[in-house]
C-alpha cells in the first residue's frame, strides 16, 4: 500500500509539472481580423503620435486610419512559423499566455516589439532570447508599479514627474512602442553636482526629412534640471553613476533590464517578483 501511494504521488507530481509547463508555454496566434482589432484598440495612440516623416521611416506608407494601417501591415503566421515559435518559447512560471501578431518586415524595420500584451514579429527566424526579451516588455507594461520600484532600488533609475522635454529634442526622438514613457532618469549620486538625473533619449541623427532608416540614431543624456545635453557614449557622469556602456541598453531602462534578463529572471529578485505577481495578476 505504501509503494502504491508513492507511485501515485510521483504520477501526480509529473502530471502537475507537465500541465504547468504546457500552460506557461501556451501560445495564441491572432489571425488578421483579431490582430487588426487588437492593433486599433491598443496601438492607436502610438500610431497617431507619429509624425508624417516618422511614419515613412517606420515603413507606414499609407495615410489612412489606424485600422487601414493595420490591414496593410498585418498578416498571419504560417503553420511552420507557429511550430517554430512554440518550440522556442522559453519556459517561465507566469500564468500568462503568449500572444503573437505578425506584421510586414518593413514595419518598424522588422524589429520585434510589443503592443500591450502581444508580441509583434515579422517573418523570419526568432530565438528564445528574443522571445524572453519581449516577454519582459509585456511584463513591464502590465506591472509598471513593481518595475518602477525595482528600477529605483536596484538600478538607481527613477520615474520622474512634471518633466517637459524641449520640443527641439522631442521632435527628433525615435519612437519605440516598448518604451512609451521617456521620463525615466538615472540618479546622480554626487551631492555637489548641479545635475540630479540624466534622461537618456534615442534621437534621429538629423532632421527627420533626411533620415532613411530607423538605425540612424544617437543616444544623448538630457540633464535634469540644467537642460544640458551630452552624447551618452562619452558622458562621464552617466558612466560614473552606473549607466550602461552598451548603447542598446542605454536607450531606456526598459531596454536595459530586458537585455539583462534575456537569459532568465535574476534569482535574487525572483521570489519577491513571484509573490507580487500572485497578488497582482492582471
Amino acid at each position: 500500500m505504501f509503494f502504491l501511494c508513492v507511485i501515485l504521488s510521483i504520477i501526480l507530481i509529473v502530471l502537475w509539472f507537465v500541465l504547468y509547463h504546457m500552460r506557461s508555454r501556451s501560445a495564441i496566434f491572432l489571425n488578421k481580423d483579431e490582430a487588426c482589432e487588437y492593433f486599433v484598440a491598443h496601438h492607436s495612440l502610438y500610431i497617431n503620435s507619429l509624425s508624417k516623416e516618422e511614419r515613412r521611416i517606420k515603413g507606414i506608407d499609407i495615410n489612412g486610419s489606424c485600422y487601414d494601417i493595420g490591414r496593410k501591415i498585418i498578416s498571419e503566421f504560417s503553420i511552420a512559423e507557429k511550430k517554430m515559435i512554440r518550440n522556442r518559447l522559453p519556459p517561465d512560471q507566469f500564468d500568462i499566455p503568449w500572444f503573437f501578431i505578425k506584421v510586414s518586415i518593413n514595419y518598424e524595420n522588422g524589429y520585434p516589439h510589443t503592443i500591450n500584451g502581444a508580441i509583434v514579429l515579422s517573418e523570419g527566424d526568432v530565438s528564445s532570447t528574443v522571445l524572453r526579451h519581449e516577454r519582459v516588455h509585456v511584463l513591464q507594461k502590465q506591472y509598471s508599479e513593481w518595475f518602477d520600484s525595482y528600477y529605483s532600488n536596484l538600478y538607481g533609475v527613477d520615474r520622474l514627474s512634471n518633466i517637459k522635454i524641449p520640443s527641439e529634442l522631442k521632435m527628433r526622438v525615435r519612437s519605440n512602442p516598448d518604451t512609451p514613457d521617456l521620463n525615466y532618469g538615472l540618479r546622480v549620486r554626487s551631492v555637489s553636482s548641479t545635475i540630479s538625473h540624466i534622461i537618456p533619449l534615442c534621437l534621429y541623427e538629423k532632421d527627420l526629412i533626411g533620415v532613411k532608416s530607423m538605425s540612424e540614431t544617437i543616444i544623448v543624456g538630457y540633464c535634469i534640471p540644467t537642460n544640458q545635453v551630452y552624447p551618452i557614449d562619452a558622458f562621464k557622469l552617466w558612466h560614473d553613476n552606473g549607466g550602461p556602456k552598451e548603447m542598446k541598453k542605454a536607450e531606456h531602462i526598459h531596454e536595459w533590464v530586458a537585455y539583462n534578463w534575456e537569459d532568465g529572471f535574476p534569482n535574487l529578485i525572483y521570489k519577491k517578483w513571484k509573490n507580487y505577481y500572485k497578488n497582482n495578476k492582471v
